[in-house]
């Protein structure tokens, strides 16, 4: 099987997320997509349809942070709040 990379600035697929790698399979390229971290607010305990995508865990806890502080008028993320929104980070 023949590999080669597709850097982030390589072009956007139909579903927006960017291919991290492209395989030649079977006579035929194939993108395989990096999987993204997702926090959905009502997982941690609000009453809230949010959910929060990014590449990274630490991107993530920074979008989870903003929609705390813009919707949910939180002040304060305390550790317990970091700690509960880590336990619920699926991959998607």
């Amino acid at each position: 099987m023949r590999r080669f990379r597709v850097y982030q600035e390589g072009r956007e697929t139909g579903s927006g997320k960017k291919p991290i790698e492209r395989i030649l399979l079977h006579h035929r390229e194939v993108d395989i997509m990096a999987k993204q971290k997702v926090v959905h607010c009502r997982e941690v305990g609000f009453d809230c349809d949010g959910i929060a995508r990014a590449n990274t865990e630490e991107e993530l806890l920074a979008k989870v942070a903003d929609h705390a502080r813009t919707v949910h008028n939180l002040t304060e993320i305390t550790d317990e709040i970091v700690k509960k929104v880590k336990s619920v980070i699926r991959e998607e």
